[in-house]
Order: structure tokens, then sequence, then C-alpha cells
């Protein structure tokens, strides 16, 4: 659908740090899913929206947008959708310096998406998880987290955030006194960032 397609250019346009374009294209989307009566991917839309606004730090704006679209998936009783705003609300919040309310995002999140979201949104729950606990020092909490989010993003195979995830992983050690490994995944993590 012109949606899904004004959706993906956004993306593409957020991949490029054309924030601006991105927010132009989400709106397009938008509107052309409201004319379709397509609310999936208005929400969706929407979401993706509300993190263009996270990266410009207008993270008030983000929670905002976000928030609707929770109540809205909420009310469809699509899973992998509820438990994926959860978790990027949980990142809003977290960036807000909320961390209670990260935090119970988070769970929430977790909950549903560790068994209803594909691969790499189940990657990105329990990442998310994981910096719940890394952000309150809970580093030995947050590590078999990390493990596995690493292990579903393998899995996905959508790896343009591996050096991110090697990153996590490889500080979570630091953290944890593991410098050997920690070592070896912060190389991964500058060997793959450099190679991109």
């Amino acid at each position: 659908t012109a949606s899904f397609l004004l959706n993906q250019a956004g993306g593409s346009a957020v991949h490029t740090s054309d924030y601006d374009r991105a927010l132009a294209l989400y709106q397009q989307s938008m509107d052309s899913a409201a004319v379709d009566a397509d609310s999936f991917n208005y929400y969706d839309s929407r979401l993706d929206m509300a993190c263009v606004y996270d990266r410009l730090g207008e993270l008030d704006k983000s929670i905002q947008i976000g928030i609707p679209v929770l109540e809205a998936f909420i009310r469809s009783g699509d899973s992998s959708r509820i438990g994926r705003t959860y978790a990027t609300l949980s990142a809003f919040y977290g960036r807000a310096n909320m961390p209670d309310k990260a935090f119970e995002m988070a769970q929430k999140g977790f909950s549903i998406v560790k068994y209803y979201g594909s691969d790499i949104e189940r990657c990105a729950a329990y990442n998310q998880m994981a910096f719940t606990y890394s952000d309150d020092g809970r580093w030995k909490e947050a590590m078999p987290l990390l493990d596995t989010a690493l292990m579903l993003m393998y899995r996905s195979g959508v790896l343009d955030q591996l050096p991110g995830m090697c990153l996590n992983v490889g500080d979570c050690h630091r953290e944890m006194g593991n410098i050997p490994e920690a070592k070896r995944y912060l190389n991964r993590s500058v060997a793959l960032a450099d190679s991109s």
C-alpha cells in the first residue's frame, strides 16, 4: 500500500538522519492510512514519528505521541505491536530520566514480546529489559538478557545494529570485571562499525 511504502521511505530518511523528511513522510503515511481506514499502518507510522522526536531529543513529545499508540494497539489486541510499543516507550522514559516508568514499560513489553514477537522484535525487548537492569547497576541480571538479545539478532538476520549490540555486551562484561570477554566484544564492535 501507499502508506507502507511511505513508511519505508521514512525509515530510510531516519537512517540518513534526514529527520525533517522522515517526519513529513510519516505524516503522509498516516494520512494515506487514514484514508484507507488502515489503523495498523496509521499507528505504526505514529510510533515511528515518536521515534524521530526521540532522536531529536524531544522526549516529552515522543511520550505524548507514544501513549495513544499503545492504547490503540491494546484495543486492537495485536500482541506483537503492544509489546513493541511498551518496549519503545520504555526507551523514551529511560532517556527522559524516568527509571520507574521505564522499568514498568519494559517489563510489560518484555512479558508479551518474548513470546509473540518476531526474532528482531524479541531481540529489542530483551535488549531494552537488559538496559533497565544495567541502568540500575544490576549487570549480572542484564548479562543473560543481552546474550539472548544477541542470539536473537543473529537468528533474525537483521544485523544493521550488530555493532551496537556487541558494544552493549562488551560494556556489560567490562562492568562485571570480565576484561578478556569485554575486549573481545568491544573489538568486534569496532571492527563491525568500521566495516559498515
